[in-house]
């Protein structure tokens, strides 16, 4: 009887405590089908990070409980690497988001088994985040707390949120899902309430890109019976976007991004949909055409245009332009291939960097070679010293043919200049006693043909083509001759060599209405930088004389490289979408032929565009453009006639001392 009554007494203690403290009565939370679908997307991770939501109200043993239960699920099933972290907040239950309204709720049935994109899971797999809490309004304020950037480095991770109350709010679970899609763009995340009595078997996830009668985004109901075979309906893959209008700028930039095709590819039908996608031609332009195109996405016309230049960070830290619209997430992408720099800014990301291209300097082209430095360039040169001794030595052997007539050198080096000439000599001309002299004074007769011929030939080339004077192919060249750079960019000041320390006092970084190129090319005194494939396609559209000579010289050292890509903001969910197509473009060298195909389209549309204006002012010749001509042969004519009266005067001088003697 008294052991009765001690049970009784301790029985009724643990009763009374029980409803004192009013512990949660707890069951456990990953049973069933429940944990066959968590132990599905363990498998699919490398590492697990498990974060307690805990309010500061009052203990709450569920959140712990569920952790543990979850953990000791992972460890039983599958070594992987897991971390737990305890988050302290106030609780206030005042804090939810509302379903916005054309967001549509769905209970989904049958699901439809979804494809990853090349067996790439949409998310990424290195940590997968799961989160308990005792309900939205917990989940809300630590997002609403949390360090901004620390969200944004996971925002591709897949998320599971774990409700741990057994009262269940639809439309603050749906309108959380919905405020972490536009907040933070985190994409790939589930909500579920095991505890819940009407929905412990049931999971929901915001899908963004379902068209609904409401526009875009529903948030959909799964049940745990329908997802065993089909756990791929919980992410979103982000492969057909089916139109949804994504924020991308892009701004005119000759020549990669312009809103008119050259009239010569007009025909070229291949092009046709850039008009209605990106509305800009160009390899920038068509790469983003063919990304709406293949992803099937729509191009939010409002931030297309809006800055028109890439961006830099002000002295205040603000970033500026396009690369500011990154930074403020207000664009999904920016769609100008810039050059790979470390920025120091982590709100943004690049895409993979499927271009290079150099930093290099022009100047302006060298001055044309004179007419008479052309004469003094064919007659000084190596050919002319070894001519010369081939004359000399062909006067000494000449001379030793002919040791036996005692004839003076000078008549033996007439001989061969005579020959040289090609004018006739009565000694060569006459019967010559040895065969050996013959076969020489042939030889000399060939060798100078062949050398005439050649000094013609440099002489016709000479003046019939257009030669200029050294140009300037180094650094150190650029620094002797004096030229000021001027550029708002100073690509030496990070360096530490002499030469580039020097060059970069000579930038001139003042603001100017006329750009550096045409500074190079009307005062001769200034150069510029540009960019190198840029800058061959400018000199030959741009930068080129009527008559087709280039105004301005790439050096060949050029000083800074870079690799090229695109910028989205940081978490972009369509990054791994947009480098899988963008590494697809490359490896089949589709960059390069849209490239190449607008590089060819400019410079035949530049050429026909000269001619024209060229045609214009030819003109037929007249006697006047002939002058020059006519007053050579008058000036030839009176040499002649002067030497003709001197040798009369002359003749008739021989003439009267021989009458006289």
């Amino acid at each position: 009887m008294k052991k009765f009554r001690v049970m009784l007494f301790f029985i009724l203690s643990v009763i009374i405590v029980k409803a004192e403290l009013k512990l949660p009565e707890f069951t456990s939370c990953f049973m069933n089908k429940n944990g066959q679908i968590y132990e599905k997307f363990i498998r699919l991770g490398n590492g697990l990070k498990l974060t307690r939501v805990i309010s500061e109200r009052n203990v709450d043993y569920s959140v712990q409980d569920c952790a543990h239960d979850f953990l000791e699920l992972t460890q039983r099933s599958f070594l992987k690497t897991s971390w737990i972290k305890d988050k302290l907040l106030n609780y206030a239950e005042d804090i939810f988001v509302h379903l916005e309204d054309n967001v549509e709720v769905t209970d989904i049935k049958y699901p439809v088994e979804d494809r990853f994109l090349y067996n790439v899971l949409p998310f990424t797999a290195n940590v997968i985040q799961v989160m308990f809490a005792e309900d939205s309004h917990m989940f809300y304020r630590y997002f609403s707390e949390a360090n901004r950037m620390t969200i944004f480095s996971r925002a591709r991770q897949l998320h599971i949120l774990i409700f741990t109350s057994s009262k269940f709010n639809l439309e603050h679970v749906g309108g959380l899902l919905v405020y972490l899609w536009h907040k933070y763009s985190i994409i790939n995340v589930f909500a579920h309430n095991p505890l819940s009595k009407n929905h412990s078997d049931d999971f929901f996830i915001y899908k963004p890109f379902v068209v609904t009668s409401k526009g875009y985004g529903q948030v959909q109901i799964h049940h745990a019976s329908n997802i065993l075979n089909s756990y791929s309906v919980f992410t979103n893959n982000v492969i057909n976007l089916h139109k949804y209008p994504m924020k991308i700028s892009i701004f005119e930039r000759y020549p990669t991004a312009i809103q008119t095709i050259p009239f010569n590819m007009r025909d070229q039908h291949i092009y046709d949909k850039v008009h209605d996608t990106s509305g800009y031609y160009g390899s920038d332009g068509v790469i983003i055409s063919e990304l709406a195109s293949y992803m099937n996405f729509s191009i939010d016309s409002s931030m297309i245009s809006k800055f028109d230049y890439y961006g830099r960070i002000a002295k205040n830290g603000t970033a500026l332009g396009s690369l500011g619209q990154v930074v403020r997430r207000e664009i999904d992408l920016q769609a100008n291939a810039r050059f790979y720099t470390d920025t120091g800014i982590q709100s943004i990301e690049y895409s993979i960097l499927f271009d290079f291209d150099k930093i290099c300097v022009l100047v302006p082209k060298s001055a044309e070679v004179p007419k008479w430095v052309k004469l003094y360039r064919i007659f000084w040169n190596p050919l002319i010293v070894v001519v010369m001794f081939v004359f000399m030595l062909c006067g000494l052997i000449n001379a030793v043919l002919q040791r036996n007539i005692h004839r003076s050198f000078s008549e033996v080096f007439l001989e061969i200049y005579s020959i040289a000439l090609g004018l006739s000599y009565s000694s060569v001309l006459r019967s010559n006693a040895t065969l050996s002299r013959r076969i020489f004074l042939a030889s000399c007769m060939l060798f100078f043909i062949v050398i005439s011929t050649l000094l013609t030939a440099a002489m016709f080339k000479s003046y019939s083509t257009t030669i200029f004077l050294p140009e300037i192919n180094t650094l150190e060249e650029l620094d002797e001759s004096g030229l000021i750079i001027k550029s708002s960019l100073d690509i030496f000041q990070d360096c530490s060599t002499k030469l580039h320390r020097k060059l970069s006092k000579k930038i001139d970084r003042r603001w100017s209405n006329v750009s550096a190129l045409d500074l190079a090319i009307k005062t001769k005194h200034y150069a510029g930088f540009e960019r190198q494939h840029d800058a061959e396609l400018k000199i030959h559209t741009d930068f080129t004389s009527a008559d087709g000579t280039p105004q301005l010289h790439i050096v060949p050292e050029c000083p800074s490289s870079f690799y090229m890509g695109y910028i989205l903001p940081r978490g972009s969910p369509y990054l791994p979408t947009v480098n899988v197509v963008l590494q697809r473009f490359l490896e089949g060298g589709l960059i390069l032929k849209w490239y190449s195909d607008f590089q060819c389209g400019f410079v035949i549309q530049a050429r026909i565009r000269r001619e024209r204006r060229s045609r214009k002012k030819f003109v037929p010749f007249n006697l006047e453009d002939m002058q020059s001509a006519f007053f050579i042969l008058v000036i030839g004519y009176v040499l002649s006639l002067c030497v003709f009266i001197t040798e009369l005067f002359w003749q008739k001088n021989n003439f009267e001392r021989m009458y006289l003697i």
